[in-house]
């Protein structure tokens, strides 16, 4: 798994991966807003949680690709949390 030979799968990879941690963050936000009615009022403080979380979802995904030995795509993935995990630490610090 080489930076340099970077191809489509790749990108496809990364693509799915963010796709999935942006559309996982709302859903968060309303699950968890159900559970606890002041998680909107305090967003601000729980930012760097929440992207973790979505950035679990990025297993199942990961988990499928290796099964099927499509290891461009789990580095797509790999990148994407590893974008996911910059942001969350540009938010909590």
């Amino acid at each position: 798994m080489n930076l340099r030979n970077w191809s489509k799968e790749h990108t496809l990879g990364l693509l799915l991966g963010l796709f999935t941690i942006i559309i996982m963050i709302p859903i968060l936000i309303f699950v968890l807003d159900k559970l606890e009615n002041h998680l909107m009022w305090h967003l601000d403080e729980h930012k760097g949680k929440l992207i973790s979380l979505a950035c679990i979802a990025n297993l199942p995904a990961f988990h499928l690709f290796m099964k099927k030995e499509k290891y461009n795509y789990c580095m797509g993935l790999i990148l994407a949390t590893f974008v996911g995990l910059f942001v969350m630490f540009y938010f909590k610090y």
